[in-house]
């Protein structure tokens, strides 16, 4: 039997498939539902918990080698839903130490790492968080013959990485850094976590890192029953580091770019960083949804994924640029990859896209208002610009900055629902969008953007949402 999708096919006619609804989804609105219905968090929140070190038995090929602590994937019920949704992410030890595992070589102990990712993407994202140790390398036996004269003559020590990974599929990045924070701050008086790679957390430990999210950090309305809404525009991460990083006019230009499904390499110092930006672009293009790989820290050992044809945000650390330098130089490989460095402030892309004006205008006015208030308001009477500090003073506005991105998407869809056509059988439904038709209105100016915008994916999901 033909379908009614590819009936339209034939007649050349694009026409756009509604997704249907997840058979499991992971919000915060999700976790604290099911609260509700009795289910306890013990069973949901924390995917799994993982220790890790580099194992320095085979000086020349070292290897992070992991012990899973926690899991609610259960091998032994690998069929069942539980492990499907909880199961440990393929090549997880590659994010442990994403610039490559190895010893460090110093006479003071290196500074500990803390920071927090995604693996993955819309249905099958998990979110995690990596704490990092240096612990001396006391085994003689293992050290080379020039690290046992340098430990002797200079002091120098060899210090091996260790550590806990924490992995949730719930969007809590903040919380499960401050869990390994808290761990670690109260751990440095205890000589077997400062000396010993093969340490465990204890009993009580385990149960700090598996405890039940606190609502209460998100809001509470009347009879302290959490505010559901509050719960699906709540985002535990910091957007403050995306608009530390970048210009107004360069954020915009992003967001542009994932509008258009571009190809997007973030470079930055700062691991966490490149986590928070990669999440903060996705929130603000919602409800549009980014269905393309997203990796906001991207392995060293992974750099070959830049090769994909199709669209991306990958976040590379500036510790292997020049590896990520000679993987653009590759024929072919850099056409059309805008590359951010977020430490910079800089944006290289041929062909930088724009909003259509109407849009990108108000939009940059708006975000200058609120997060640059001073100069926005430089040359205006004095009193008028007294909100927007007041505002920025109590802390980074995040609710102020979504509801600007809200708004110039809305006014970038206004007149789509006039062209958008459901149309049905017995069997199905697709949705038509008569594209020649909404051209012919935009002005000239404006078609360029919306011809491209009209074939990303990101348009076809949001067209095809529609309720029957």
């Amino acid at each position: 039997m033909t379908t009614l999708q590819e009936l339209f096919q034939c007649m050349n006619v694009a026409s756009h498939q509604p997704q249907r609804v997840r058979s499991k989804s992971f919000t915060l609105r999700d976790l604290f539902q099911g609260q509700l219905r009795g289910e306890p968090q013990s069973k949901s929140l924390i995917s799994s918990v993982m220790s890790f070190r580099l194992d320095v038995n085979d000086r020349s090929h070292p290897e992070v080698v992991k012990e899973v602590l926690h899991s609610l994937a259960d091998h032994s019920e690998s069929s069942s839903d539980l492990y499907h949704h909880h199961a440990i992410p393929d090549h997880v030890e590659a994010f442990f130490r994403p610039s490559g595992a190895d010893v460090v070589r110093s006479t003071t102990r290196p500074e500990p790492s803390l920071f927090h990712m995604t693996i993955g993407n819309a249905e099958k994202a998990f979110y995690g968080a990596c704490l990092t140790r240096y612990v001396p390398l006391n085994d003689s036996s293992k050290l080379g013959p020039l690290e046992q004269v340098l430990q002797e003559t200079e002091g120098l020590e060899v210090y091996v990485p260790a550590g806990l990974c924490i992995i949730s599929r719930y969007p809590i990045l903040d919380t499960l850094k401050q869990r390994l924070d808290s761990l670690h701050a109260a751990m440095q008086d205890d000589e077997a976590y400062l000396s010993d790679v093969n340490w465990l957390p204890s009993a009580a430990q385990m149960a700090e890192l598996l405890s039940p999210f606190d609502f209460a950090t998100v809001t509470a309305s009347q009879d302290n029953v959490t505010s559901l809404s509050a719960l699906d525009n709540y985002v535990d991460f910091s957007m403050e580091e995306l608009f530390s990083c970048l210009s107004v006019e360069h954020v915009v230009s992003l967001v542009t770019c994932m509008l258009l499904e571009r190809q997007v390499v973030l470079v930055s110092s700062r691991y966490s960083v490149l986590t928070s930006v990669g999440e903060t672009l996705k929130s603000l293009i919602a409800p549009l949804e980014w269905s393309h790989v997203f990796a906001p820290i991207l392995p060293k050992s992974m750099l070959e994924c830049l090769q994909c044809p199709t669209p991306y945000l990958f976040g590379v650390h500036s510790s292997y640029r020049a590896e990520l330098r000679e993987m653009l130089e590759r024929e072919g490989c850099g056409d059309g990859i805008v590359v951010v460095d977020l430490d910079a402030d800089t944006m290289s892309s041929p062909g930088r896209p724009q909003l259509p004006e109407s849009v990108r205008g108000p939009l940059t006015s708006r975000l200058l208002q609120l997060l640059k208030p001073k100069v926005f308001f430089s040359d205006f009477v004095p009193m008028l610009s007294g909100n927007s500090e007041s505002s920025l003073a109590r802390g980074f506005p995040q609710g102020h900055v979504r509801s600007c991105f809200r708004e110039a998407l809305a006014t970038l869809l206004r007149t789509v629902e006039e062209f958008r056509f459901v149309l049905s059988d017995d069997f199905d439904y697709v949705v038509v969008f008569d594209r020649i038709a909404f051209l012919r209105r935009l002005p000239p100016r404006e078609q360029s953007f919306y011809r491209t915008f009209l074939e990303t994916q990101v348009f076809s999901h949001e067209i095809a949402s529609v309720d029957i």
